[in-house]
């Protein structure tokens, strides 16, 4: 049948009406009739011509990419569609994938392949900040609630919602995804909730109350909304806590989390107040219960502790055990009973703990510090299947599949990070680096460049200077690369104004041209804060300074020296640090306790702790063994942040951008690509001691009595753990 006649294109005889018609006009209409019949009919042996399009035309390439296979069936086609238009986006040929999308929905519109081309299209828009042109997109395939892909498009419309100002549409959205039993509904529980917690008031808490279905949380909501308002500070989490419309799921969960906070802090009694008022049979009251009168009958687990207890680094493993003493304090309800060993910081006396640990029947251990006794004790672990959770960064010590864990801060996630941020999120292509001349300043800009490249970025160039330096001023010229002549021809040019801008020098003295400053758009200074406060206005000297060219930094930046008055140099500037919520709170709760601050390697030893402790929980509600808990990632919300542990056994923990403005950093939103990172296994490294004893800053600090902690340790901090 031809085409014409599929379509309902048949022609049609002309009858008069009375009105008279030119004798040529039948003659006219034959030629017309004829070749409009010519035009639709084919044969099944014909092939279609090749159309020939202007060159480099989007849409022509997109149409031909996906030509009728011989033989292909009808319910075939939209699939291999499908398939070339995310090879497309893959390939980062948007526009093209754009248009067979939209190509799939107008010729296979009731497809569960057009829902997904609808939902495909509704990303993509929204990746180019089209929102108004995806939202129809995306309510068109959220209508389709029985078709794939149906409520990831509602949980995109909620974003579009809470972008646009109408927080109460977004949470009406993303709550009918977080009850549906899609697999994006703890993700979308997860949005809601963290919406909630920033914009919940008075006065739209009770129509949020009204959005949700009646009863208790389930597990699995309970279980997220643990970590996600953990995260929330007090003082905000006391004012959601005190609106809550009777019968609110959010009370016990709330009242749970602030009796946590006040046990933590000393004091027992509001804690217990607050878990008395936990009231229900949901998840959150049943823990709180168990707050107030731990089971005597519950399994225990048998915990060692092996560290430096005596010797050069007796300090350091005495600070470690007051941090696990506080960890095992913060978590009454799970039945922990430690074994301690000394290792003496020495390989054989570890290996020789580990033996008796076994012997003992301990069914988990924590520590030790050091690379050599760490890798000594954990061949012992791996050996007997214990789980054991080292307190060391370098790469060797755990064993492929085996039941040993590495909990410490690495600096290479920090150089991958700021990269993402800056190519991904900034859209920076062209970045230099300016390093230490040091072990750590080598393994930053090597994972730094490693990443920008894999983002699409370049490396334009980088340069070293060594540790001690005070004059910075030959490193920064090897990075604009000025000459001695070129920077006396500008300074005579500009007289008393200093070097000229680019644009000013075009021709100076002889009238040669004069190179531009700089040739790339950012600066990664993976350097301290003393060598950056050094840096940057030597830096504006040669025109390297905010906005032109943006500086970029670790968390080694993150000390107060650094923001204080006479900073203006470095405003605008970026780093990246860990969640600073988190460690004012743990450092507040420690010095309560202690009246110490800690240390960035006390952080470590809580939160191994901590993240045991939480997986003892989950196989309390759950029933799952706590060690596959623990090796499945289980989040917790710990002295630093969210921190949990990859399939690999290394930790893992949230990175946070801040911004350097004029009263200090600021904590920017969690970054789009964190999870992308995690799964990235990071380079192999070496730390030196920063001195003889190897303690750098945060190691053994004190702080003198009555003073409040402010902010702790940044855990990038070169100190013992990283050697």
């Amino acid at each position: 049948m031809s085409t014409c006649r599929r379509n309902g294109l048949q022609p049609a005889m002309m009858v008069s009406s009375g009105v008279p018609i030119p004798r040529g006009f039948w003659l006219v209409m034959l030629v017309f009739i004829l070749a409009l019949i010519g035009g639709c009919v084919t044969t099944t042996d014909e092939k279609p011509k090749r159309l020939v399009e202007p060159k480099g035309s989007v849409e022509s390439k997109s149409e031909a990419s996906v030509p009728p296979q011989k033989g292909e069936e009808v319910a075939d086609a939209p699939v291999r569609m499908i398939a070339e238009a995310r090879n497309l986006v893959e390939k980062n040929r948007l526009d093209a994938a754009m248009l067979l999308y939209r190509r799939i929905v107008k010729e296979f519109g009731q497809t569960d392949q057009a829902n997904e081309a609808r939902f495909r299209l509704g990303e993509v828009l929204m990746l180019q900040g089209q929102t108004g042109q995806a939202l129809p997109f995306l309510i068109d395939a959220a209508s389709k609630p029985n078709q794939p892909y149906a409520w990831e498009s509602l949980s995109l419309v909620g974003d579009i919602q809470e972008q646009r100002g109408d927080v109460e549409g977004a949470w009406s959205s993303w709550i009918r995804v977080a009850y549906s039993s899609s697999a994006q509904a703890m993700v979308t529980w997860k949005k809601f909730l963290k919406s909630y917690m920033q914009n919940g008031n008075v006065e739209n808490t009770q129509r949020m109350f009204q959005m949700l279905p009646s009863g208790q949380l389930s597990s699995d909501q309970t279980g997220v909304a643990l970590t996600t308002v953990d995260q929330v500070e007090t003082e905000r989490l006391k004012q959601l806590h005190a609106i809550q419309p009777p019968q609110s799921p959010f009370t016990p969960l709330f009242a749970l989390i602030l009796g946590d906070r006040q046990y933590q802090e000393g004091g027992s009694q509001g804690a217990m107040d607050y878990w008395k008022s936990a009231h229900g049979n949901d998840l959150a009251s049943l823990e709180a219960q168990r707050r107030l009168a731990p089971a005597d009958d519950q399994p225990g687990l048998t915990m060692g502790l092996l560290l430096p207890l005596s010797g050069d680094y007796a300090t350091i493993g005495k600070n470690l055990l007051k941090a696990i003493k506080k960890g095992l304090r913060d978590y009454p309800d799970t039945k922990i009973i430690l074994r301690v060993a000394d290792s003496h910081g020495k390989a054989e006396e570890a290996r020789s703990a580990m033996e008796q640990f076994r012997l003992d029947g301990v069914g988990a251990v924590i520590g030790p510090v050091f690379q050599e006794e760490a890798k000594a004790a954990a061949e012992v672990a791996a050996r007997y299947n214990i789980p054991i959770v080292t307190l060391n960064p370098r790469d060797g010590i755990v064993p492929p599949g085996s039941s040993v864990f590495q909990n410490a801060f690495r600096p290479e996630a920090e150089g991958q990070f700021m990269a993402k941020f800056a190519v991904e999120e900034k859209k920076f292509r062209r970045i230099a680096v300016l390093a230490p001349d040091t072990e750590y300043g080598h393994l930053l800009t090597q994972t730094f460049s490693d990443a920008v490249r894999q983002s699409g970025g370049t490396i334009v160039r980088v340069t070293f200077f060594p540790t001690g330096t005070s004059d910075f001023s030959p490193w920064i010229k090897a990075l604009v690369n000025a000459d001695p002549k070129d920077i006396q021809a500008r300074t005579n040019a500009a007289g008393s104004d200093g070097p000229l801008d680019p644009v000013e020098a075009v021709s100076v003295g002889s009238g040669a041209s004069l190179r531009p400053w700089s040739d790339f758009d950012a600066l990664f200074l993976p350097a301290n804060a003393q060598e950056v406060r050094l840096i940057a206005p030597q830096a504006a000297f040669f025109k390297l300074r905010q906005p032109q060219v943006t500086f970029l930094g670790t968390s080694l930046w993150n000390k107060p020296e650094l923001f204080r008055e006479g900073a203006d140099f470095i405003k605008g500037a970026f780093f990246c640090d860990s969640d600073d919520v988190a460690r004012n709170r743990f450092s507040e709760s420690f010095y309560q306790v202690w009246k110490d601050t800690p240390s960035a390697l006390d952080m470590l030893a809580y939160d191994s702790v901590a993240l045991v402790a939480q997986a003892l929980r989950v196989e309390r509600m759950s029933g799952r063994p706590w060690y596959s808990v623990l090796k499945g990632g289980q989040r917790i919300y710990g002295a630093a942040g969210v921190v949990y542990f990859d399939a690999g056994g290394q930790s893992r923990r949230d990175l946070y951008v801040y911004k350097i403005e004029a009263d200090g950093p600021k904590k920017m939103e969690a970054m789009p690509f964190q999870e992308q990172i995690s799964q990235t296994p990071v380079l192999d490294g070496s730390f030196q001691p920063v001195d003889e004893r190897g303690l750098g800053a945060g190691a053994g600090r004190e702080m003198p009595a009555g003073q409040p902690s402010g902010i702790s340790p940044p855990p990038g901090a070169l100190g013992p753990s990283f050697f």
